[in-house]
């Protein structure tokens, strides 16, 4: 889990000029126009793995994020599910998808083929309270949780009772990715 912690925006004062310049070229040299920077407007941002960076939020908050992948194909698209079952938590909800014949909680669809089982998947997700799932294809399901840094907090972990590892998630930390401030540079006067 990796959060951020800012400080308001602070103003700074400085003398410089806007460009870089060489002071044995003269007042003449394009860059020593007289055109001087009078304030940089930045903010400092602490992230809990110990990196701090400087710059400015530009208004855009990232969301939190994840990915499914279901694993196993027999190469002709038929998923070669283990025997057992897979429980796969996602925030407060803990789902338990039986993967040996008949796929229980994936009754709609008789013959597990890569894009069914992954169809599923996307509208279960999906159908979850705050939470978005799209099928990018090739059984891969994308997941989009809350925006801002609290979706470091949000539980998603898979359990295999079985023979086989039947999803990989990513990230693997056992949580969504945190969504957080986008940054950028700090703002020039």
């Amino acid at each position: 889990m990796k959060t951020v912690k800012t400080k308001p925006p602070f103003r700074k004062l400085v003398g410089t000029g806007r460009f870089g310049g060489d002071p044995s070229k003269g007042q003449g040299h394009p860059h020593s126009n007289g055109n001087w920077r009078n304030a940089v407007e930045d903010q400092l941002f602490e992230f809990s793995d110990g990196t701090n960076v400087q710059g400015m939020m530009t208004g855009t908050i990232a969301v939190s994020t994840a990915k499914l992948t279901v694993q196993n194909t027999d190469g002709a698209g038929n998923c070669e599910l283990g025997t057992g079952f897979v429980y796969l938590t996602l925030g407060d909800v803990r789902m338990e998808i039986a993967t040996a014949p008949p796929i229980v909680a994936l009754a709609a669809y008789p013959s597990p083929t890569l894009l069914n089982v992954a169809g599923a998947l996307t509208t279960m997700l999906g159908n979850l309270p705050g939470f978005t799932a799209t099928n990018a294809g090739l059984g891969v399901v994308n997941i989009t949780g809350p925006t801002g840094p609290g979706g470091g907090l949000i539980p998603f972990s898979v359990e295999h009772l079985g023979t086989k590892v039947d999803f990989v998630l990513s990230p693997t930390s056992g949580s969504l990715t945190v969504g957080g401030p986008t940054l950028g540079p700090a703002i020039q006067t």
